[in-house]
């Protein structure tokens, strides 16, 4: 006999203790605010990626009192494969759900009643709808990441994202580009509108640090298999909804707010550079070569 929860988080953790330990006390905290007013069960997957076995695992240990905390440690299994492996884990405990939340662990959960409306939304979500992305605040810029994307982009867009970061000198330009952008968005921001949009929106594709996937995700027999060890999540989501006839809609009245590159750090790595060019390249061939 299997278990239903109402919620399946899997916070994806690499050399990020602090985060993640701060990660599973505010779930507990609002799991446990949410359970004196209604009924709710939600678990917690932690996917460790810095160490090979369980008992190597600084988690092993983690437990909270209002939700089911389970440890994975597999080694570095990247984004989306960690999430696989927890998809898989759930599966073999005969586990069904109202949502399944992707997440990095250097997020904090804004919204009080954030597992409650995600709780209704597994419920009551539209037939059609697959995805939805939550108002994520950058604290570098203080702007929402969301949409990732509004509309699909053109091949052009996407071959030139290709040959970018296949070119190293390009990578490491676009990178820091990216970067110094986001921190005069942050010194500037009296200047530009901080504040999100109240309004939900279908777009093409929601930002990889926080994506919700609802019933008609897994209803269409979508997976969590990737062409690419690390990035590009975000494409190979919104093109298997799009090809299955589904949407993916963005939801600023959920809001997290985002330390970024608390596991990588500022400085692009070789080894990162190198799976931004691969996860570049498989995104374009698999979506958008023909």
């Amino acid at each position: 006999m299997g278990s239903h929860f109402d919620v399946v988080m899997v916070a994806v953790s690499y050399q990020a203790e602090e985060d993640t330990r701060r990660l599973v006390a505010r779930v507990d905290e609002l799991v446990g605010q949410a359970l004196r007013q209604q009924e709710m069960q939600v678990a917690l997957l932690i996917v460790d990626n810095s160490s090979s076995s369980l008992a190597e695992s600084p988690y092993r240990d983690l437990v909270a009192q209002s939700i089911a905390v389970i440890t994975l440690a597999q080694g570095n299994l990247g984004y989306f494969g960690a999430c696989r492996a927890a998809h898989a884990w759930a599966l073999e405990q005969k586990w069904s759900w109202g949502a399944w939340i992707l997440s990095n662990t250097d997020l904090d959960i804004a919204s009080a009643d954030f597992f409650r409306r995600v709780q209704d939304v597994g419920r009551e979500a539209r037939a059609d709808l697959a995805v939805i992305g939550p108002q994520i605040r950058s604290e570098i810029s203080g702007s929402d990441q969301n949409p990732f994307m509004r509309v699909r982009p053109s091949r052009w867009r996407m071959g030139f994202y290709r040959w970018c970061f296949a070119l190293r000198p390009l990578a490491w330009l676009y990178q820091w580009a990216a970067i110094l952008k986001a921190k005069l968005r942050f010194h500037f921001r009296s200047s530009v509108r901080s504040q999100a949009s109240a309004e939900r929106e279908v777009v093409y594709a929601v930002q990889g640090a926080m994506m919700i996937y609802l019933p008609a995700w897994f209803r269409a027999g979508l997976k969590f298999d990737h062409g690419a060890f690390l990035y590009g999540e975000e494409m190979t989501t919104a093109e298997r909804a799009r090809r299955a006839g589904l949407m993916i809609e963005h939801w600023p009245e959920l809001m997290v707010k985002h330390r970024e590159h608390g596991s990588i750090g500022w400085r692009p790595s070789s080894r990162m550079l190198n799976w931004q060019a691969e996860a570049s390249r498989y995104v374009w061939e698999a979506y958008f070569r023909s």
